[in-house]
């Protein structure tokens, strides 16, 4: 049953900061400053963020997105395909031929939304893209999603879609794979990535018979696919239904790049069920100025809130990382080795899990230096902790 859903037309919205979504993340509260008026929807919306960690203005689309969803002003669901993920960057070249980032695909190119100079403005426009897209006329079709958490980074999801129409339905689903506030991708304001798509559960066409279902199940194994650091309370699963019926589109809109656009006539989401409460956030610490080719060791701690033991994850800022440590009990310091290759600045961040694969937020970061001078200051060290997207920058000043 085609369903008709009341969203909110904001028209002036107040930037605010998002941190993430997981039970643990703290949201700042948005602020409407004019009247809204109720609006019926014909089907979820949904929106895909072309963007990358080294694109400057990508922070601010990211910034827009975050605030739309964390309002609750519209039934929508995102997915951010960083080009940094092979999978992601083939989505944006091959399927929409993308001319450049950030770049907002609403609905599968209904409406696409080039570039973002700030976040208001961005906010704006994306606002009435959706309001765009929820008004369309869409095919009649029911869409359900249920997703358990096996353990190891691993789920069972199942997905159906029920063709409503009196004819057949042709159609493609994908079902996206997204870490709620991304492990490993920050956008260059700092903040991790949102919905950071990760993999594809399901990516294939369907067909269906009138008043029929197709259904589908697998098991996605995290591990298999290098993604082992994800965790059961920051996992979204989106599924999105396109059209067979085929589009002009244009990623440099009104007539630039052109793909062929397939629109979205139904979205779903669901996350796996939590177990138990999230580690409390850790701590870390060890030395902050080093040489490559020297083993350093690091130390973190944590408590858990219902006493649970748990393993450590220490990210090295250099692509590679520790593995799960552990298991520790509440309140008992971990430690992990690291050896640098290259000079440079790098920033190790940590997390902790439970044994029922609830984790924490990240670590502040540790900002340490493989300098060519070893006269770096400490002082000097505590500024990159605190403008986190000034790495990148020193990188290129400093030649590390």
């Amino acid at each position: 049953m085609r369903k008709k859903i009341a969203g909110i037309l904001v028209c002036i919205l107040v930037f605010s900061a998002f941190a993430g979504m997981t039970s643990s993340t703290k949201t700042s509260k948005n602020t409407l400053t004019e009247a809204t008026a109720d609006m019926d929807y014909s089907h979820t919306v949904f929106a895909e963020l072309g963007s990358s960690t080294a694109c400057k203005y990508c922070k601010y689309a990211h910034a827009a997105l975050k605030n739309i969803y964390a309002g609750g002003w519209h039934l929508f669901y995102y997915v951010t395909l960083l080009t940094d993920n092979n999978l992601a960057d083939q989505r944006l070249s091959h399927d929409y031929n993308y001319n450049g980032l950030p770049t907002v695909f609403f609905d599968g190119g209904y409406r696409v939304n080039v570039g973002a100079a700030d976040t208001p403005t961005a906010q704006n426009a994306y606002n009435a893209s959706i309001i765009e897209c929820g008004n369309r006329e869409v095919s009649d079709i029911n869409l359900t999603l249920s997703v358990e958490w096996i353990g190891n980074a691993s789920m069972d999801i199942d997905v159906s879609v029920q063709n409503n129409e009196a004819t057949d339905y042709d159609g493609h689903i994908r079902v996206y794979i997204t870490e709620i506030s991304s492990s490993i991708w920050d956008d260059t304001a700092g903040y991790p990535y949102t919905f950071a798509f990760l993999d594809y559960a399901f990516n294939e066409d369907i067909h269906i018979n009138p008043s029929s279902t197709w259904q589908n199940s697998t098991i996605w194994n995290g591990t298999e696919h290098d993604f082992e650091f994800i965790t059961c309370n920051n996992v979204m699963v989106i599924a999105a239904v396109f059209n067979s019926e085929w589009h002009q589109g244009y990623a440099k809109p009104p007539s630039g790049n052109p793909f062929d656009a397939y629109y979205v006539d139904e979205t779903n989401a669901t996350s796996p069920p939590v177990e138990s409460n999230p580690p409390d956030k850790p701590d870390i610490d060890g030395p902050r100025i080093g040489k490559v080719g020297v083993e350093y060791t690091y130390t973190a701690v944590t408590t858990d809130p219902d006493g649970d033991q748990m393993y450590y994850w220490f990210d090295w800022g250099d692509g590679t990382h520790s593995g799960w440590v552990g298991p520790y009990d509440s309140g008992t310091t971990a430690n992990a080795s690291h050896t640098w290759t290259y000079k440079g600045l790098y920033k190790i961040k940590v997390k902790a899990k439970d044994i029922y694969d609830v984790g924490s937020d990240l670590s502040d970061p540790l900002g340490i230096i493989m300098p060519k001078n070893r006269a770096v200051s400490i002082l000097f060290l505590r500024f990159l902790e605190q403008h986190p997207n000034m790495f990148p920058i020193l990188r290129h000043l400093l030649g590390l």
